[in-house]
């Protein structure tokens, strides 16, 4: 964890090539306690946020194919995760982020049609959550962010009207 955090530090000051190296030596240390560890749901997690971190950090630098592989792969763990553990709102809402991270580079590699699909589902999740606690800000900001999001795509994609329509929902 103590890598990725050196690597988002060195993402804020701009150095994405320092940043990539620490999530990548962080990610190999997941991967090794993860292997050590299998049945450890903590371990698949940290795989995934590393994974996150790094492909993130790809997108930023514009290797939008390696930040698609990354991110699907963090997705597929979180949403595993998510199946063993459904009660979990922490693992739910990691998986909901990831979808958004991984909705984001789909849109940016114009992939319309799997950028909705995975802002659909970050948005379903950010729905349930916040059914599930209304008085969760953070909830119902996801909420707002997924609507947002899928806005963007649907305006992406020429549908004028549905992206008005998710815009004013995000607003409520």
């Amino acid at each position: 964890i103590s890598l990725n955090k050196v690597g988002g530090l060195l993402m804020a000051e701009g150095d994405l090539n320092g940043a990539r190296e620490r999530f990548e030596q962080g990610l190999v240390i997941a991967r090794r306690l993860a292997t050590a560890n299998p049945s450890s749901a903590e371990a698949q997690r940290d795989v995934s946020y590393s994974l996150n971190k790094l492909g993130n950090a790809l997108f930023v630098g514009g290797n939008l194919q390696g930040a698609r592989l990354l991110l699907t792969e963090s997705s597929t763990i979180l949403q595993r995760l998510a199946q063993d553990n459904p009660g979990s709102a922490t693992t739910l809402q990691d998986a909901g982020f990831s979808y958004n991270s991984l909705g984001e580079v789909l849109l940016k590699a114009g992939d319309l049609a799997g950028a909705r699909e995975r802002y659909e589902q970050s948005l379903a999740i950010a729905k349930r959550l916040a059914a599930a606690d209304p008085s969760n800000a953070r909830a119902q900001h996801d909420v707002s962010v997924g609507l947002t999001r899928l806005g963007d795509v649907q305006e992406a994609a020429g549908d004028i009207n549905g992206a008005r329509v998710s815009f004013e929902q995000s607003l409520n």
